[in-house]
């Protein structure tokens, strides 16, 4: 596996000497159907932690994203109720819980991708290849290196991340200010508060179409009521 590369004197390398104009698209060339929808990307991330959905947009950026087919088993209740690609627990069992739906943990507010759970990992790799930049002949020329990049392997693809780069899910960390949403702290919850938001307002249209049934029918019983009122006083005129 890849990691960092180092001078002998533990000095970092130099910069990449080319850089892209243009941000790789890996769908430039694919047609329409082949193309990931809109709704399965505006959905992917939901209930997953700050790290989970830096690797999952990873995925999207760079062509790596498999939606899901069929439902599979959720790890927690343990019936066919995750339709999310990556996700091991449905969006149910995340919400009682508590925990990331992909990597099943809880959320560690204020602590970035690399910090949380690479951090160790990454000073083992560092002492590792110190160690065997020591005991090799290479020149120093083939040990450049970005400065900013590190890789690592997210389920079996290599991920490169940068330390600098501000994070599109900073977000997630943010507390919310529905108590209902407190304990979900450091989750992506956008797409529960829609349906909140959705659910809310399909009540309201069913109230405000009750309403106007109860307004529709007391008009016509009210004219109903008028109309036998004014035909009774002819009847008893007759009758008189």
């Amino acid at each position: 596996m890849p990691g960092k590369r180092l001078v002998k004197n533990g000095a970092r390398g130099s910069q990449q000497s080319y850089m892209n104009k243009v941000k790789f698209d890996p769908y430039r060339y694919k047609l329409d159907d082949q193309k990931i929808p809109a709704a399965v990307i505006s959905t992917m991330t939901s209930l997953c932690c700050r790290r989970c959905c830096d690797i999952l947009q990873w995925k999207v950026d760079y062509g790596k994203y498999i939606p899901l087919e069929r439902y599979r088993k959720c790890n927690c209740c343990h019936e066919k109720t995750v339709a999310l690609s990556y996700h091991h627990i449905c969006q149910k069992c995340a919400m009682e819980t508590g925990r990331c739906a992909k990597c099943q943990k809880p959320p560690i507010v204020g602590v970035t991708t690399t910090d949380a759970d690479n951090g160790k990992e990454n000073e083992h790799e560092v002492n590792g290849l110190r160690k065997r930049k020591e005991e090799s002949d290479d020149d120093d020329d083939d040990d450049d290196d970005d400065d900013e990049c590190y890789n690592y392997d997210v389920d079996g693809e290599e991920y490169v991340a940068k330390d600098d780069a501000p994070s599109k899910y900073a977000f997630v960390d943010q507390e919310d200010s529905d108590e209902e949403f407190k304990p979900l702290r450091g989750l992506d919850i956008r797409q529960v508060k829609n349906k909140k938001v959705a659910a809310q307002r399909q009540q309201e249209s069913d109230r405000v179409a009750r309403l106007r049934e109860r307004e529709r029918r007391t008009v016509l019983r009210r004219a109903a009521q008028e109309s036998m009122g004014d035909a009774e006083p002819e009847d008893s005129d007759e009758e008189i």
